[in-house]
């Protein structure tokens, strides 16, 4: 009889040690459930981060950090688009992989990089706001393109129009019909993605 008690206090002295260790443990850790968003001026490119936050939040929302700006060859202090008859146009491509994105005919400040791009989806529409890295911006605007690619996921697939936000005067709130392209040709992918 007095065996069984000793045995039995044992086994409740180690449950206690291991929940006491547990705890400190966690204490020491941080016991913080949320996810920690993932450092975007670490020099990855935006596929290893558009991967690792699919995986951990929501695929409908994603921070790209590779995307390409192309500034036409003309460029002007007026905005060469304000006349235009040519509006904003988005194309998309998909691929086993990613599903690329091009928006056309919209103004931007001359040399200016894109620092960021964060896509979210809602209903059928995917909303784009642009941060821009204006370090080496000219006093002038021109005529660009943007390219952008997203793992592939149906809400980037199956969406129907995009918003265009740079949080500025020039393209702010652009709502544009998504065109699918059949064929890529060679001048829709920048060098930058010809990989």
């Amino acid at each position: 009889m007095k065996k069984f008690n000793l045995t039995r206090m044992a086994s409740v002295y180690v449950s206690a040690a291991l929940v006491t260790s547990l705890s400190f443990a966690l204490f020491a850790c941080g016991d913080n459930p949320s996810p920690v968003a993932p450092n975007t001026h670490s020099g990855e490119s935006s596929s290893s981060i558009v991967g690792s936050s699919s995986a951990v939040s929501d695929p409908s929302r994603v921070i790209v950090t590779d995307a390409v700006i192309q500034c036409d060859a003309r460029r002007t202090v007026d905005d060469p688009m304000l006349d235009a008859a040519v509006p904003p146009e988005v194309y998309r491509y998909v691929t086993l992989e990613n599903v690329g994105f091009t928006i056309k005919n919209i103004s931007m400040t001359c040399d200016v990089v894109i620092d960021s791009l964060e896509v979210s989806a809602s209903d059928s529409t995917l909303y784009v706001n642009v941060k821009y890295d204006y370090e080496n911006a000219k006093r002038c605007l021109c005529k660009s393109e943007i390219f952008f690619k997203v793992n592939t996921d149906p809400v980037y697939y199956s969406a129907k129009e995009l918003v265009l936000n740079d949080g500025g005067n020039i393209n702010f709130d652009n709502k544009m019909m998504i065109v699918d392209l059949d064929v890529v040709r060679v001048e829709d992918v920048p060098k930058a993605y010809d990989d």
